[in-house]
């Protein structure tokens, strides 16, 4: 069960839900970057999030893009 908040998700269950939200075409891009460890710890929680509210996947989404329009170290990051 994913939380009902964005605050309370760590990094891997956001991006699960970014990943879920941006679809396959996108995802598949997004994986060719990511190492095999990444891979698996994000498969792992998208097998296990079986929902996204609506308004979750919108905050999600909008953090993601506050995070990549700061500066490095501004924002603190997507930590696992």
């Amino acid at each position: 069960m994913v939380s009902s908040t964005a605050s309370e998700l760590n990094g891997i269950e956001k991006g699960a839900i970014l990943l879920m939200t941006l679809g396959a075409s996108a995802s598949a891009e997004i994986f060719k970057l990511l190492t095999e460890e990444e891979i698996e710890a994000l498969a792992s929680a998208m097998v296990q999030i079986h929902h996204v509210d609506p308004s979750l996947a919108e905050a999600v989404l909008t953090e993601f893009q506050q995070s990549n329009t700061q500066p490095a170290g501004v924002s603190g990051g997507w930590n696992c």
